[in-house]
């Protein structure tokens, strides 16, 4: 005698529903967490900084500072300054600015903060993704 395999409609059917080899999961709705009150602090000191950062103008002084000096750098090696690496320039250069203030105002050492930010701030508030 030939067994035969079962399709997931089969085995409801000749089961009488859901009762069979395949369980239903159950899927509440999830509250929507803010965090906790530690962390909407600290984001709103990160958004603050963000925006002394841009209207004081030192964001632009340092991202200027930055170009500069890597377009020196590509000058004495003789190749152009792509517009691809001045926007990687740009980028790492507002998140380093910003992650080196967070980790100052924080009083973390350096290992410390890199392993905090990781997953938390670092692509939205600390690096300036909010721009």
């Amino acid at each position: 005698m030939q067994s035969k395999i079962l399709t997931h409609e089969e085995t409801q059917d000749s089961q009488g529903g859901a009762g069979g080899f395949f369980q239903q999961s159950v899927r509440l709705p999830l509250p929507i967490v803010d965090g906790s009150k530690e962390y909407r602090q600290y984001k709103r000191l990160l958004e603050r900084m963000d925006e002394i950062l841009v209207k004081s103008g030192v964001d632009d002084a340092f991202v200027q500072h930055e170009l500069r000096q890597e377009q020196a750098r590509v000058d004495e090696i003789g190749k152009p300054l792509t517009d691809r690496r001045r926007a990687s320039v740009q980028r790492f250069a507002i998140q380093t600015l910003r992650c080196a203030i967070a980790r100052i105002l924080s009083g973390e050492s350096h290992r410390l903060s890199s392993d905090n930010y990781d997953g938390r701030l670092t692509t939205t508030t600390v690096a300036g993704g909010g721009r």
